[in-house]
């Protein structure tokens, strides 16, 4: 990856390590610690490409800058594998007074004809990015948005050009206002990162601290972990060129917490090049917790485990801090209702979110211990015993709380088992089930 934050006395056109693309009204300038195009008026077409002298780009390479100022007459853009000799090569421009991409395949320093045309709009701030990638005989381009593609891929199918330098470009429509600022390329030659272990045996737990990677050509790769659909990015505490070391996030009492769920997952280490490799892991749970997927929740959700906002079909419950027992006297079944064992008085249960690969706030999980409360006070009746006293609809309170205090004595084990879930029972007349 080469930088270039334009931080410096001011060059028109710039100097080294830049070079003005031949055949073009002229090159890039810097001014005031930023890009833009010459002082030349009209559509002038100004292009400056890095010298392959000082960093030769491999035919995989991307060019990026962040647009610090716009305006609406200018036309900011990025070339890549460029040609600063003959004139070819591809380019990405933004025309924000209509907020349009065009893409062209540029030959002789002649743009031509749009080879791909998509709406786009940018703000102060965001990042432009153009790449350009071998994939078989043809060359894909693609252009980004603060790191997500947008528009379709460009595959030139016609002798695509192989080989070039990434740049910038700007096309000045009388304003010259708009600036872009830390120009970024990659593909300048950096090995692939190489995975030899993760943790040593491939397998970490949920919120685990110190994750060690072994490897090679690391420097300052990026750590992802992929599940699902959804990219983590760990916390990284040290690094060198054959290890990283990090932390996976704590799954705390509130949420959201952005982490992935205990399960099979992918780790990732990119690059600047946007190079990398890939190792299959397994996140298992932390000790004294427990993960279960969610099926099809029980339609009554006063039957079974909630949350804010609730358990849908594919998201995972994870069962913590089990109060009177150990995690494995809490069974939690797939419509979320739940067995535990007798001398069991709580355990915490948190949601991780199926929709957009969080975890949600931590809740507990009360277990009722005393069927025989003071009169006049609420009592939980486990529907079980409710389907078991015969006439239940027609009974007042006090003589359903004797009914339920008899049933109790001889049956403690009915507020340790949510088979049919809990009811609660206010001191009036009870309704039908």
């Amino acid at each position: 990856m080469v930088t270039d934050s334009g931080t410096r006395a001011d060059e028109n056109p710039l100097g080294s390590p830049w070079e003005t693309v031949a055949g073009v009204n002229g090159g890039i300038q810097l001014g005031s610690n930023a890009f833009r195009g010459q002082s030349n008026s009209g559509n002038a077409v100004n292009i400056s490409t890095y010298l392959a002298a000082v960093a030769a780009f491999n035919a995989n390479q991307s060019s990026q800058v962040t647009l610090t100022a716009l305006g609406a007459f200018d036309i900011p853009g990025l070339a890549v594998r460029t040609n600063a000799a003959t004139g070819n090569g591809y380019i990405a421009v933004w025309h924000q007074n209509i907020n349009e991409v065009h893409v062209y395949k540029m030959a002789s320093s002649v743009l031509g004809t749009a080879v791909q045309t998509f709406s786009a709009t940018f703000v102060v701030s965001d990042t432009f990015r153009l790449e350009a990638v071998t994939s078989g005989a043809n060359c894909d381009i693609k252009v980004y948005q603060n790191g997500v593609q947008i528009g379709t891929t460009y595959s030139d199918t016609s002798s695509p050009y192989a080989s070039g330098q990434p740049g910038m470009v700007y096309i000045r429509g009388n304003s010259n206002v708009t600036v872009m600022d830390d120009w970024v390329g990659t593909g300048d030659g950096a090995p692939a990162p190489s995975i030899a272990d993760v943790d040593e045996d491939n397998t970490i737990t949920l919120s685990q601290t110190t994750v060690e990677i072994d490897g090679t050509d690391f420097d300052t790769a990026t750590v992802e972990i992929r599940q699902g659909g959804f990219v983590y990015t760990p916390s990284i505490d040290s690094q060198t060129a054959t290890t990283i070391v990090f932390d996976m996030a704590a799954i705390g009492a509130p949420g959201p917490v952005n982490a992935p769920h205990a399960g099979a997952a992918t780790l990732a280490v990119v690059n600047g090049d946007a190079q990398e490799d890939t190792q299959a892991i397994t996140i298992s749970d932390d000790a004294g917790t427990e993960t279960y997927a969610v099926g099809t929740p029980n339609a009554d959700p006063g039957l079974r485990l909630t949350a804010t906002p609730d358990y849908e079909a594919g998201d995972y419950v994870r069962v913590s801090n089990v109060v009177g027992g150990s995690i494995s006297d809490v069974t939690i079944n797939s419509d979320l209702t739940w067995d535990a064992d007798e001398a069991v008085t709580s355990f915490d249960h948190q949601c991780w979110d199926a929709d957009d690969g969080t975890w949600g706030d931590r809740q507990t999980q009360a277990l009722v211990d005393d069927a025989t409360p003071a009169t006049g006070a609420n009592i939980f009746i486990p529907l079980v015993l409710a389907r078991h006293l015969k006439g239940l609809k027609h009974m007042n309170y006090a003589t359903l709380l004797a009914a339920a205090a008899t049933e109790a004595a001889t049956n403690k084990a009915w507020a340790r088992h949510n088979y049919f879930g809990i009811l609660l029972v206010k001191p009036r007349l009870v309704p039908g089930f």
